[in-house]
């Protein structure tokens, strides 16, 4: 192409796009939105068509935005007016802010009243901050969700390219009593809800929210606040005696900062048992023998629990005879299966060994047995998911991973 029919194309395509985007900067008042932005590097503006009632979703406002002062709950004047400027150059007046209700529980704040609008805006980043809750966008539909919704919640629908909110103006707006929404089949699963008649409730003052409260199984004032209640949101700021009784939990234990300061001071006792399915040679239970300072452990397999406490005698007569110690503190929880309490006192007594028990059903003061026995057990079964060896051989894995462990940090 010849140097001067290439500046005529050039000149007739700017041209045209220029008489594009004078045809397309219509004014604000018309029902339309103006939504600039390039197509095919063609710098066009989309109009999309909207019912006045209906919500736009729009990811690229700043703020939400209304025109009909019908919609809000709080109307507070601006002195004075702002002016915004839109993506096609025009400004607009903004002459309040206040609170919109799209449905019982979804009241937007900060909205933005501007006259001269045909549409509603929603502003995606607002609301998503406001709910705490995610957007998921679809081809057909966007959903809800979020730590504050139970289900998804089809919260707009797509319709020529954008996402539309189509509340009903006498559910949402008037009575806030009901409300129906609908949506077009997605391919992300769905839950459509329909509320005709939820839960209304007249309240005048405290004393009837505290009555309410109690009516409703103690349900969280937080919670109450969601239903449609005639009375103000001060009368929320109650104190309930039987709550924390009703929904108290145990504390987290404190870390223990007790250190022995050589082998033999203190040893961990604890059994195990029984298992499902004994050992070939008819082994049911096994006992766990944790040294406190230096972690080492002996497994001792048992038939009976009853011979745990010769077992463990044993066991204090092989530390004497081959490391030249003594045992001085011998930790347990009251598990009978050492013996009874009288047998105990009378032999701890006259081996000079202090006897540490826990207190009752709680393993958490015996937390290093029980961990001890839950790394026993983890290696085992990955020994057994490996090797593919008849269970009847539990009692071998888990004396392989005794010795496996006492060799490795």
């Amino acid at each position: 192409m010849p140097p001067e029919q290439f500046a005529n194309f050039s000149h007739l395509v700017q041209f045209a796009q220029a008489k594009n985007m004078r045809a397309a900067a219509v004014d604000i008042k018309a029902n339309t939105m103006d939504c600039a932005g390039n197509i095919f590097h063609n710098p066009m503006a989309y109009l999309a068509h909207a019912n006045t009632s209906s919500w736009i979703l729009d990811s690229g406002a700043s703020y939400h935005m209304s025109y009909d002062p019908v919609y809000f709950t709080t109307f507070i004047p601006l002195s004075p007016s702002l002016l915004i400027r839109l993506p096609n150059s025009f400004k607009v007046k903004v002459t309040h802010i206040g609170s919109v209700p799209l449905f019982p529980n979804l009241l937007l704040q900060n909205v933005l009243f501007v006259p001269s609008f045909r549409v509603n805006l929603i502003f995606v980043y607002h609301f998503c901050k406001q709910f705490c809750c995610n957007l998921i966008f679809s081809v057909a539909s966007c959903l809800m969700q979020g730590p504050s919704v139970k289900t998804p919640l089809v919260l707009g629908k797509a319709k020529d390219g954008i996402y539309l909110l189509e509340p009903s103006i006498e559910c949402s707006f008037v009575s806030a009593s009901s409300f129906n929404f609908s949506s077009e089949s997605s391919n992300l699963t769905s839950s459509y809800i329909s509320v005709s008649s939820p839960l209304s409730i007249s309240v005048k003052s405290q004393s009837d929210v505290q009555i309410w409260h109690k009516i409703l199984g103690h349900m969280p004032f937080d919670s109450m606040k969601n239903i449609s209640l005639s009375t103000s949101q001060s009368h929320f700021d109650c104190i309930c005696d039987i709550c924390p009784l009703a929904r108290q939990t145990k504390l987290p234990f404190s870390f223990s900062y007790i250190k022995t300061k050589g082998i033999f001071k203190l040893i961990h006792v604890d059994t195990w048992g029984h298992y499902k399915s004994p050992t070939y040679n008819g082994f049911k239970y096994f006992l766990t023998i944790v040294d406190d300072y230096s972690r080492a452990t002996r497994t001792y397999l048992l038939s009976s629990k009853s011979n745990a406490f010769s077992t463990l005698k044993d066991y204090l007569v092989l530390v004497e005879r081959q490391f030249g110690a003594k045992i001085k503190i011998i930790r347990s929880d009251n598990a009978l299966e050492l013996g009874g309490r009288a047998i105990l006192s009378q032999y701890f007594l006259s081996q000079g060994i202090v006897h540490q028990t826990t207190c009752v059903h709680t393993p958490q003061q015996n937390g290093v047995i029980e961990r001890k026995h839950r790394h026993l057990l983890e290696t085992s079964r990955a020994l057994l998911h490996q090797s593919k060896v008849p269970i009847s051989y539990w009692g071998d894995r888990l004396l392989t991973a005794t010795f496996l462990i006492n060799r490795f940090p």
